[in-house]
């Protein structure tokens, strides 16, 4: 052993009081995802011919492997399937067979307090928390974004050397320019992702997919 959004305070409830992602966000998200699905050369089926869907631990040609895990994303995800990420699980199935290179959770954070005890939670051991604070609206709703942070830790480190393989949990579109760059320095991407979440243009960009779905048996509670 990497979102500027509003949502509800209803929804704060993940990894102890988490404020979750932008609501209206993921709406777009989809939105947009489903005008790429019509886009001819990004038929789904077609992009899934591409990327075959092996477990990580199979492939042994993943040299250094760091991990990036876009949390909110990762939480709505998980929500959708119904089941709720073990974390450390997760991280051990990430990099079974490999050599590990760094594990990063972008998150939002409520104060220096709550990251400490994110810090210090035993799931969490091996992870690196990257946090923003959230900023309170008096309507009650809230904004974190992470994305600025996931993506230029992605091409950072790519640039400094850093890891081989970058497994990148997100399915956000918005990083597939960032995904790009790295691919030009000589490192490889893998994305994990859910499937009805994820852009296709991010998943024909990448070298590697795995739909959630798949592993989740083998990273969930």
């Amino acid at each position: 052993m990497t979102h500027a959004g509003v949502v509800p305070a209803c929804e704060a409830n993940r990894l102890n009081g988490i404020i979750s992602p932008n609501t209206s966000r993921l709406r777009e998200n989809h939105r947009r995802i489903g005008r790429e699905q019509e886009v001819p050369r990004l038929k789904k089926d077609y992009v899934h011919s591409l990327k075959k869907q092996n477990s990580p631990r199979l492939r042994k040609d993943r040299g250094r492997v760091a991990l990036f895990v876009d949390e909110g994303n990762l939480f709505h995800a998980a929500l959708s399937l119904g089941v709720q990420v073990n974390y450390a699980r997760f991280l051990n199935y990430i990099m079974e067979g490999s050599q590990f290179s760094g594990a990063f959770l972008y998150t939002a954070v409520k104060s220096d307090e709550h990251r400490q005890q994110l810090q210090s939670r035993v799931d969490l051991e091996g992870y690196q928390i990257v946090g923003r604070k959230i900023i309170r609206y008096q309507d009650g709703s809230v904004k974190a974004n992470l994305d600025v942070e996931i993506a230029s830790d992605l091409i950072i480190k790519a640039f400094e050397n850093s890891y081989d393989t970058a497994v990148l949990v997100s399915g956000d579109g918005d990083f597939t320019y960032a995904v790009k760059l790295v691919k030009q320095r000589g490192r490889k991407v893998e994305v994990i992702s859910l499937s009805s979440m994820t852009s296709r243009r991010l998943i024909a960009m990448s070298d590697h997919y795995t739909d959630l779905s798949k592993i989740k048996h083998w990273i969930c509670n």
